[in-house]
């Protein structure tokens, strides 16, 4: 009897064990649309990091934007989608985002599908996913039969050219003259000039997308099990 109450009260408390939500990153360094409208240049020193993550659960995505210094701006966020969801709307927002391969970055001419976004840094904003471009976009629920589920893998998506996974104009750097088309400002800097635009080759890592199990650390590990001998103790001298 003891032995079944205490495997019941380790399965419980187990089970109770969060997973970690998943998430894919893009690092922005890559310089896009020069020295042509159709130039990337990569491997430059990152400006920030945008990430997807599945942590809202219900099907929707969480968007971060976090650049490499502080009190940054940045403006036209455009990204790429190749999921089932005819409209996205950010936040609170009513506004269909997803226009396939129609949305541009000038001077790039490569086409993006879902934009454009903008905001201080650092920005955080939850992705709906929607069936119908209808008046419908944006309401409160995400769980009835409007709702799309938005995957991680939705968003692993390059440019109608192949080159890069997202753009962003960033703003309030320096130093002086600095701009995409060069001098190149520096990451993290602050002061009146902007990087337009900024773009992003890396291939997240493909384990990224999975969701992963949160192992307990030792610590935890001990508590629980201290507390389920308690726990069983109680009971043995109930019963006895």
């Amino acid at each position: 009897m003891m032995r079944s109450v205490f495997a019941a009260l380790a399965l419980t408390a187990l089970s109770a064990i969060p997973s970690q939500a998943a998430s894919i990153s893009f690092d922005l360094n890559c310089v896009i649309g020069h020295p042509t409208g159709d130039g990337v240049t990569c491997g430059v020193p990152s400006y920030g990091i945008v990430t997807f993550s599945d942590s809202p659960g219900n099907g929707d995505v969480l968007l971060t934007v976090n650049l490499a210094g502080s009190g940054e701006k940045f403006k036209d966020l455009l990204f790429n989608y190749n999921g089932s969801a005819v409209g996205i709307t950010a936040g609170s927002g009513t506004a269909n985002l997803l226009d396939p391969n129609d949305l541009s970055h000038a001077p790039y001419t490569g086409k993006f599908d879902v934009g454009d976004l903008s905001g201080d840094d650092p920005f955080a904003i939850t992705l709906y996913g929607w069936n119908s471009a209808s008046n419908n976009l944006g309401n409160a629920s995400t769980s009835d039969s409007s709702n799309v589920d938005l995957l991680l893998s939705n968003f692993q998506v390059l440019d109608s050219l192949g080159q890069t996974y997202l753009a962003v104009h960033i703003q309030g750097m320096g130093p002086d003259g600095c701009s995409a088309a060069g001098p190149y400002c520096t990451p993290g800097s602050t002061g009146t000039q902007s990087m337009n635009a900024v773009g992003s080759n890396g291939a997240p890592p493909s384990d990224d997308t999975g969701n992963q199990t949160v192992v307990p650390e030792p610590a935890s590990l001990v508590l629980l099990g201290t507390g389920l001998f308690v726990t069983a103790s109680k009971l043995r001298r109930r019963q006895s």
